[in-house]
């Protein structure tokens, strides 16, 4: 679990709220972008640009998108611009915090994580995002560049479906949406990895240091995800079942929906970290089976050339007087003696099934 907890030494003893960031940049930089039915907007912004006293036009929704997290004056310049609570900016900054959604009265705040599978190193990246929602806007955070959003970007500027319709509150589940569905995308490609190596442990003849190393990578990338989609499930389930007090709009059915993707990735990761132990404990056991039939054909025929090595090992020695070394035909007898043993042993381990 180390790529989920960092740095926890740096930030040790500090007290609650202190804002630490993690690889700070420069600058934190991204979107703004404002609209309504019949208007869009989007501009690239610099955390440098916004100020304490940032005022909104009305009824327009207003989006702010950072990407990198900058250094720590960037937010304290956006905590006071949009009184946002220290806590929350700390817990945002914690980037090894797990997933978590609160309800700050004025504003609405949930911690999430983003994933990707890098398909060159064959792992899954996590990339930390925090979400907050206010009267008329939504700010979002991003540890890292991301296109998880682009798609409701184009939304947004194509005027696609109902998302210039809605307030505020629809573009934050419209956003939470596309975080769930890369989740689903990797748990499938994930997923499909575990049946490529059901199928190379079927047809496996050797044992492959790489194969069992790839079989527990995958074992170890869904508990992982798992291990994020627990918060998630339960952050929706509060959203549900409290969106009459939360939401102006009403998300009931899009908010059901999102439970039912994130059950089935939670049902699928589940069922693929399964098959992954499984294929992880038969191919150890067909390793073991394939080293145990080695091991039977050579004790078997060790057992066979024993006798045959006391016979040689008895008539080798160098005695002077040996009664059998007179006999005409004890050469012959002792070769039809060595054969019969031999073919025997044969016949017998044959009955046995041992060879």
């Amino acid at each position: 679990m180390a790529r989920l907890i960092q740095n926890a030494e740096e930030k040790s003893g500090t007290e609650p709220g202190t804002l630490f960031v993690q690889n700070a940049s420069t600058d934190a930089s991204g979107l703004y972008i404002q609209y309504n039915s019949s208007h869009y907007t989007c501009e690239k912004i610099k955390a440098s640009d916004l100020t304490p006293d940032i005022k909104h036009s009305d009824d327009f929704v207003h989006w702010y998108h950072f990407e990198g997290f900058g250094r720590e004056e960037f937010f304290d310049n956006i905590k006071s611009s949009f009184n946002l609570p220290s806590l929350q900016l700390a817990d945002l900054l914690n980037t090894d915090h797990h997933p978590k959604f609160e309800d700050l009265k004025d504003q609405l705040f949930f911690l999430i994580k983003n994933v990707n599978l890098n398909e060159t190193a064959k792992m899954v990246e996590y990339n930390h995002l925090g979400l907050f929602v206010g009267e008329d806007y939504v700010l979002t955070f991003c540890e890292r560049p991301t296109n998880v959003f682009d798609y409701v970007i184009r939304r947004l500027e194509r005027s696609y479906g109902k998302i210039r319709e809605q307030n505020e509150d629809f573009l934050f589940y419209s956003l939470v949406d596309a975080v769930v569905d890369k989740y689903l995308a990797v748990v499938e490609r994930l997923g499909n990895n575990v049946e490529e190596l059901e199928v190379l442990v079927a047809n496996q003849q050797r044992y492959e240091v790489n194969l069992t190393k790839d079989i527990y990578r995958l074992r170890t990338e869904f508990l992982m995800l798992q291990k994020l989609i627990i918060p998630i499930r339960e952050s929706i389930r509060i959203m549900i079942n409290h969106q009459d007090t939360l939401f102006e709009c009403d998300l009931n059915d899009y908010l059901n929906d999102l439970k039912d993707h994130i059950n089935q990735i939670s049902n699928a990761a589940t069922s693929y970290r399964s098959m992954a132990s499984d294929l992880l404990n038969i191919y150890a056991t067909s390793i073991d089976l394939r080293t145990n039939k080695v091991l039977t054909f050579l004790t078997v025929y060790s057992t066979i050339f024993i006798p045959l090595t006391f016979i040689t090992g008895l008539y080798g020695m160098n005695f002077k007087f040996m009664p059998e070394l007179d006999e005409r035909y004890a050469y012959p007898i002792v070769w039809l003696v060595m054969i019969s043993i031999s073919v025997g042993l044969l016949i017998f381990f044959k009955k046995k099934r041992l060879i």
